[in-house]
């Protein structure tokens, strides 16, 4: 507990933390203070569609295979939100599964940027995401073309909607 100006009092809990000690580890967490056995290390390099490609719908809407699996990447940035950390990549050497969406609140590449990432793969409510990411800029100053993509491909749980899910497109036909 601690007294603040104006008596204001703040309770600090303090004491031990759970969580992953390791540094080495994808999911470190520095104010753990007991190692719960939760580290999760990178499996190694595979490409963004090894990441996102599945044909089975699962529960939910075709989740990746690799959920909660720690791997290395590497894609352009595609987009960014300003306002946020998170960003696209996209692999431009393939047209399908290629696409997938980095939620982190410390990175801050820019568009055009080809990237290196290690992180964990995630499935929040069927978006494929990576989190707890660390990244290199390995070049800039890349440009992706979007791929076409009629509106009924995107707006349902289907494999042809799954192909393109965070990858950059352009509607046609509306």
């Amino acid at each position: 507990e601690v007294t603040a100006p104006d008596a204001a009092t703040v309770n600090y809990p303090g004491g031990p933390q759970d969580g992953c000690t390791d540094e080495s580890a994808c999911n470190y967490y520095p104010y753990a203070t007991d190692d719960d056995g939760s580290c999760i290390y990178s499996g190694g390099s595979i490409d963004i569609n090894d990441i996102q490609y599945t044909t089975v719908q699962g529960d939910y809407c075709y989740d990746s295979l690799h959920d909660q699996e720690c791997w290395t990447t590497s894609g352009i940035v595609t987009a960014t939100q300003p306002e946020f950390s998170n960003f696209y990549i996209q692999d431009p050497s393939d047209d399908l599964y290629a696409g997938i969406y980095v939620h982190d609140e410390d990175q801050n590449p820019l568009l055009g940027d080809d990237v290196t990432i290690t992180a964990i793969v995630n499935e929040y409510y069927s978006l494929t995401q990576l989190i707890d990411a660390s990244y290199t800029v390995e070049s800039s100053g890349y440009t992706t073309s979007p791929i076409d993509a009629p509106t009924g491909h995107l707006s349902t749980c289907s494999l042809e909607s799954e192909s393109k899910e965070s990858m950059l497109v352009q509607i046609n036909n509306v």
